[in-house]
């Protein structure tokens, strides 16, 4: 059920992120030239999570209206098209898994038991997932916002390795 899920968040950083920074179309070279170093929506996503568990920092959702998606369901991440040349990547969808999982407070026992519910269980670890990409996007974007120049790749690299620290 995890899989089935697309994360959503929050409508400000769609413009002032992803469309900046992940490749939607058009050629490679023209977008890498421009700025854009992320070739899929889901992996500037998986950045954020990442970003924002690194350096333990939740941020809620605003309200519906201000969220989006880009309605790329996690069991796709990763997923090998027939006129691929590369492996499948599959593990990316157990990692964000295994890491929600691990950052979630669910009661399994209870879920077991029938006490909980699965859907109930699922979105408390979608949920963990939306936060933390939030949290790391909000980060980024000040980030972003400090620079007097375009990020190249070097940046990305060094904000990841400084949210780890």
């Amino acid at each position: 059920m995890f899989g089935t899920k697309s994360p959503a968040y929050n409508k400000k950083y769609k413009e002032t992120l992803f469309e900046r920074f992940t490749i939607q179309g058009g050629s490679t070279e023209k977008k890498r030239s421009h700025g854009a170093f992320f070739e899929t929506n889901y992996e500037f996503l998986l950045y954020g999570f990442f970003i924002g568990l690194y350096q333990n920092n939740r941020l809620e959702l605003p309200v519906k209206s201000e969220q989006t998606s880009f309605r790329h369901e996690i069991e796709n991440w990763g997923s090998k098209r027939h006129t691929d040349l590369r492996r499948d990547f599959k593990y990316v969808q157990f990692a964000l898994f295994e890491a929600a999982f691990l950052n979630t407070d669910i009661d399994w026992l209870r879920v077991e038991c029938g006490d909980v519910s699965i859907d109930s269980a699922v979105t408390k670890l979608i949920t963990t997932v939306e936060e933390y990409a939030n949290a790391g996007f909000e980060y980024i974007l000040e980030k972003v916002e400090e620079r007097t120049s375009t990020p190249d790749e070097m940046f990305f690299l060094r904000l990841i390795t400084q949210a780890k620290k």
